[in-house]
This record gives structure tokens, C-alpha cells and sequence, in this order.
């Protein structure tokens, strides 16, 4: 995570990414074993099991958030408990969306009333080798898909 990402929402954010990069990387079905070699293997194994038990019992604080974190969590807050309440937040960088479920999962004031998920579109411009990036019309598809089924 680039260190605008941690100043953006903080070091326990760092170490959620960080967690997501190593999963990601390490997780059976993306590597060939015979890929890398047994003890690094092991040592990432160890690494990330170390990693996902300190985020699983890092609470959120002022120490490892950032005030714009706190500040999206304060709004949030103020709407609890209105069932036709509804958000969508757009982030700057891609792994900023997925990190922010977490963190927001991670934050006490909300105590479980977001439901908080994430989808990440394409550049809304043609990129070499990528293509255009998603209309209007298939981004409403794909948040109405994604957003019904979690209400469900």
C-alpha cells in the first residue's frame, strides 16, 4: 500500500492490505507450490497468520485510523437505525474500496448496522489494452445485482 493509502485511512489499513496482498498471492488455487520454494512458503504462511490475528483484535482507534475515516464513520453513525437509509462512497484507488469494508466492520459505532461491501469498475476512459470502461447503464446493473442480494 503506497504511504498516501496509509495517510488516507490509517495503519490498521496498511495491515488489512497487506493481509488481502498476501492472501491473494499465497492462497493455493493462484500459486503452483512448485513455484516458490517450501520454507518461504512457510514463513509467508506464518506471517499472515500472524497478520489476520492482529487485525482480528486491533480495535479501530484514533491511534490507527485517520481523521477522514473517523469522519466518514461519524456520518454513517448519525444515520443508524433509518432502514431507508442508503450510501454508496467512492474512493480514490481501487484497494482503498476493499480495505474500507473492513475497516468500517472493524468500527464500534456501527456495531454491525452497515452492511458495507464494494465493487470496483473500470476507467471511465479508453486505456491501452483495457478497453472502455463500463456505462452508466451496466454500473447501475451490477450495483442493483450486487446491493439487492446483500438486503436479501
Amino acid at each position: 500500500m503506497s504511504q498516501s493509502s496509509t495517510q488516507d485511512l490509517g495503519p490498521l489499513a496498511s495491515d488489512i492490505f497487506l493481509s488481502h496482498l498476501l492472501a491473494a498471492h499465497t492462497h493455493p488455487t493462484r500459486i503452483q507450490f512448485n513455484d516458490i520454494p517450501t520454507l518461504l512458503a512457510s514463513k509467508l504462511a506464518t506471517i499472515y497468520s500472524a497478520l489476520v490475528s492482529h487485525i482480528a483484535t486491533e480495535p479501530l482507534t484514533e491511534r490507527n485510523s485517520t481523521p477522514h475515516l473517523r469522519a466518514l464513520i461519524d456520518v454513517l453513525a448519525d444515520f443508524k437505525g433509518r432502514p431507508d437509509f442508503h450510501s454508496m462512497v467512492f474512493v480514490a484507488q481501487r484497494n482503498h474500496a476493499k480495505v474500507m469494508v473492513d475497516l468500517l466492520h472493524k468500527a464500534e459505532r456501527l456495531d454491525g448496522w452497515v452492511r458495507a461491501d464494494y465493487l470496483v469498475g473500470h476507467a471511465g476512459t479508453e486505456q491501452e489494452g483495457r478497453g472502455h470502461g463500463m456505462d452508466a447503464k451496466q454500473v447501475g446493473i451490477r450495483l442493483f445485482v450486487r446491493f439487492h442480494t446483500m438486503a436479501s
